[in-house]
């Protein structure tokens, strides 16, 4: 039998063996079984460039049995051999996981062939895609030889594309390295090169672990790299300019902390590639310090706010912006004096806030409907409780929040009791079913404040006469009642979309993983021209 093949430069070769791949069962192509297919003239338009002739007849065959992963498999080689090798390799992911095995591991290896080849035609106008696609290549014939150790084509191409790579690899960190080491740029500029130069040392050493440029080289663009950071870090973290508020926040100026913060994730990278340089260590030491500072003066300048804010959910809000701004800066700077006096200013006018809201709940709870009272108790307790956690020394709260309990349980004592009356002879299955859903979660509530076999019982009883006044509802014809959470009685949650379960679609692009790499940094500096492809 013929054999094509697609040569590399240098000695290694891709084969492609269509007598081997053509694997198909003579149905799968809709023939008749005494029609013989052609295979060697299939193999002949295939040596000579009839690639696309012999793709038709796969596509042809698909159409009658979609999921045949040997005429997947065979389209990917027609494609492959056509130069189409994104559209192959989407075939091929098909196939990685098949039956047999066999056809399996020969999708493995065709898939770390089209990964070179498409690495080549990135070459000239990305190098970093060239890279990614080299290394998904490398990857994958490693894998292939694990499962197939014996496989001497997989061996000769991973020694192939190693090399490449490795040659790659060493160019481009011996010029992202001089990039880097230029004088003339600020060190905003000398970081992504450096970064890059760093970890494309650190590649070649994993490829080649004996190379003594690579090692070295790692070590100097490490250094340059800790350097650059700590001094572009700095730079940042020295900015003491008033910005305008983002969305969401008071309509007040305030230090620019977002710029503070990136300058400390540098610092904090810088400090992690360099752990044991001690002028790093005390730059970071100071970024912090300045950040706490900003950080500090946000919380007091939102403290100093809410006085002239009239609603109180508004006031509330605001608050707590500037609580999470002073706890903020306690995290970078836990003794900072100026922060923990902040934030007790915070906590005290927090406690006056909710004590206010709790007694006007109350006052406002005597007069109400039982209903309206159940609600405002509720929401005097709430506020009385969080008043206490804010002001622990204030005696006066905790009874508060105890006679606010009590009048609370009397309500919806008195509630539960009263939902539980039959409404009348003109009450409609759907009056009734609200009501005893009402009763129900009253004495559900009453018995979460204050458990007693008795008010158990009478949620237990409110529960079961509300079941059977949904059954009549069902055996009626009419909708149930919708159950917290928006779900149906008796019904499954809803199931996730079959394309969310499994992740990326099977006929996606194949994509490289690059957020380990991304999630090792804070600063989005070093996180610049890290792409999937």
């Amino acid at each position: 039998m013929k054999t094509l093949q697609s040569t590399f430069p240098g000695t290694c070769c891709f084969t492609l063996r269509l007598a081997q791949l053509l694997c198909f069962i003579v149905s799968g192509l809709g023939m008749q079984a005494a029609a013989p297919v052609p295979f060697e003239e299939w193999q002949r338009l295939l040596g000579q460039g009839g690639g696309e002739q012999v793709r038709q007849e796969f596509e042809r065959a698909l159409e009658k049995d979609p999921g045949n992963p040997h005429l997947l498999y065979n389209r990917a080689v027609a494609l492959y051999s056509l130069g189409r090798y994104e559209e192959s390799l989407l075939d091929l992911d098909l196939v990685v996981d098949a039956r047999p095995r066999s056809l399996a591991r020969k999708a493995a290896f065709q898939k770390a062939n089209a990964e070179f080849h498409l690495g080549i035609m990135s070459l000239t106008n990305d190098v970093e895609v060239t890279l990614a696609r080299w290394k998904e290549s490398v990857s994958t014939y490693q894998d292939l030889l694990k499962d197939q150790p014996g496989n001497g084509d997989a061996q000769n191409n991973l020694e192939h594309v190693r090399r490449r790579l490795l040659e790659l690899l060493m160019k481009n960190a011996r010029e992202n390295l001089e990039e880097g080491k230029e004088p003339t740029k600020p060190a905003e500029q000398r970081i992504p090169p450096l970064r890059q130069a760093m970890e494309q040392f650190h590649d070649a050493t994993k490829i080649e672990p004996s190379n003594p440029e690579a090692k070295q080289g790692e070590v100097e663009a490490r250094d340059l790299l800790a350097k650059a950071l700590a001094e572009e870090g700095t730079k940042k973290t020295l900015a003491n300019q008033m910005v305008m508020p983002g969305a969401n926040e008071p309509m007040v100026m305030r230090p620019d902390t977002q710029q503070i913060r990136e300058g400390v994730n540098m610092l904090e990278d810088a400090n992690s590639l360099k752990p044991n340089d001690p002028d790093i260590a005390q730059q970071l030491e100071e970024g912090r310090e300045r950040l706490a500072d900003a950080l500090t003066l946000q919380a007091r300048i939102y403290l100093s706010v809410e006085p002239r804010i009239r609603r109180n959910d508004d006031k509330l809000g605001v608050l707590r912006m500037a609580m999470e701004q002073a706890d903020k800066a306690l995290e970078q700077v836990p003794d900072h004096q100026q922060a923990k006096a902040v934030r007790e200013q915070i906590r005290k006018r927090l406690g006056e806030l909710h004590e206010q809201l709790g007694d006007q709940a109350e006052q406002q709870a005597e007069d109400a409907p039982l209903e309206q009272q159940a609600q405002q108790l509720s929401q005097a307790l709430d506020h009385f409780q969080q008043a206490s956690g804010m002001r622990p020394q204030d005696s006066k709260l905790p009874q508060k929040a105890q006679k606010a309990q009590q009048k609370l349980e009397q309500a919806l004592e008195q509630l539960g009791d009263q939902l539980m009356k039959p409404g009348g002879e003109q009450e409609s299955l759907e009056e009734q079913a609200m009501r005893l859903e009402g009763a129900e979660q009253a004495f559900n509530e009453l018995q979460s404040l204050k458990p007693s076999d008795e008010t158990a019982e009478k949620g237990r009883q409110a529960g079961k006469q509300l079941g059977q006044v949904r059954e009549k509802l069902a055996a009626n014809g009419k909708p149930n009642m919708p159950q917290p959470g928006g779900q149906e009685p008796g019904q499954s949650p809803p199931m996730m979309p079959q394309d969310m379960q499994t992740g990326l679609p099977m006929d996606a692009p194949p994509r490289l993983d690059s957020k380990v790499l991304r999630n090792q940094y804070r600063s989005p500096a070093m996180n610049r021209s890290l792409r999937d492809y």
